[in-house]
């Protein structure tokens, strides 16, 4: 799948791959993403964020 395309269908997740918490965080404050879905690879958005080591994307997902 071409980065554009995972950007487009997955942007919680994309977020998140580049650590860019504070995006995150004000996305998600405005309810703009299901913290639930999966990504291609059955991945949530936390799970992704802690297996790349991601702490503080992983701080923002466990807030909300």
């Amino acid at each position: 799948m071409a980065a554009k395309s995972l950007k487009n269908e997955y942007p919680i997740h994309w977020l998140v791959w580049h650590n860019s918490f504070r995006e995150l965080d004000a996305d998600i404050e405005a309810n703009m993403y299901d913290l639930e879905l999966l990504d291609p690879r059955g991945r949530t958005p936390l799970h992704l964020a802690v297996a790349l080591g991601h702490l503080e994307s992983t701080r923002v997902l466990l807030r909300h």
